[in-house]
C-alpha cells in the first residue's frame, strides 16, 4: 500500500519529514508554551499535528456526543445594516450539518511568509479569511473588532483590520474532553502595544444573536470554544 497525502497525491520525502518532525514535537513536548493542535479524521478528534502559520484552516466549534447540533464552522457573511460592498461580518453556522466555513490563515509579528513554524498557545497572531473569491472584492479580510454596537451590547467581529492593531491569542479551554484539545480565542493588545501583557488583559470571543444569525463578538461570559481542521 502506498501512503498518500490528504489531497490524494503521493507524499514527497520533504512532506513526510515535516509531518514526522511535528508529530514528534507534539508527542514529546518542549519547553515553553505548548503547540496548538488541529483535529484530524471524520470525528474531528485532536491529532498530533500542530497548526502552522500560513496554512489554510477551518475554525469550528466542537460537536459534543450528547449534542450533535453544537458544532458549526466560522464563516464570512454580510453584516446587518451595512453598506459595505464586500462581505465583512464574521459568523458561525447554527448547525454542524451546514456548509463548510470560510478558510482562515494565521500570521504573526515579523511574519516572513514561511509556513514551517508551529503556532504556540498564547502567541500573538493575526487572523485573516483566505478564499480565492474574496480577492476579487479587494477587501482586507484581517479580523478586527468594530465600535461598540448599542443594539447588541457588544463590539462585533468584522474584517478590515490591520496587522498592527488586530491581535489575537489561542488559549486552551478548561474541561476539554478526552482526546480533544479545545481552545478559545482572545482579543489582546498585541506585541507592539504590550508585548508582556498577560492573558488577563485580553477579552474573549463569543457569540451574540443578530437577526437569527450567530455573530462573533467580544463577550464577558461564555467564550466560544473552538477547534481547527485542515482545508
Amino acid at each position: 500500500m502506498v501512503c498518500r497525502r490528504p489531497d490524494g497525491r503521493r507524499p514527497s520525502p520533504s512532506y513526510l519529514a515535516s509531518e514526522l518532525i511535528f508529530f514528534l514535537l507534539a508527542m514529546v513536548g518542549c519547553d515553553g508554551p505548548s503547540l496548538v493542535r488541529r483535529s484530524v479524521g471524520p470525528l474531528r478528534r485532536t491529532g498530533p499535528i500542530p497548526l502552522l502559520f500560513g496554512k489554510r484552516l477551518y475554525i469550528f466549534t466542537p460537536t459534543l456526543d450528547f449534542d450533535k447540533k453544537a458544532g458549526d464552522d466560522v464563516y464570512l457573511g454580510p453584516s446587518t445594516n451595512s453598506d459595505a460592498t464586500c462581505l465583512n461580518g464574521v459568523f458561525r453556522y447554527i448547525s454542524d450539518h451546514g456548509r463548510r466555513g470560510t478558510p482562515v490563515t494565521f500570521t504573526k509579528f515579523n511574519y516572513t511568509g514561511s509556513s514551517g513554524s508551529g503556532i504556540h498557545v498564547t502567541e500573538d497572531i493575526n487572523i485573516q479569511f483566505d478564499n480565492a473569491s474574496l480577492k476579487l472584492c479587494g477587501n482586507n479580510t484581517t479580523w478586527r473588532f468594530g465600535d461598540f454596537d448599542v443594539f447588541q451590547g457588544a463590539r462585533l467581529l468584522e474584517t478590515g483590520g490591520t496587522i498592527i492593531g488586530s491581535w489575537f491569542k489561542i488559549v486552551k479551554a478548561s474541561q476539554s474532553p478526552i482526546g480533544r484539545d479545545i481552545y478559545v480565542l482572545l482579543n489582546c493588545p498585541g506585541p507592539l502595544v504590550c508585548p508582556s501583557c498577560p492573558v488577563d488583559e485580553c477579552q474573549s470571543l463569543g457569540v451574540v444573536l443578530q437577526e437569527g444569525k450567530r455573530r462573533l463578538a467580544l463577550v464577558r461570559h461564555q467564550p466560544l470554544r473552538v477547534q481547527f481542521s485542515k482545508v
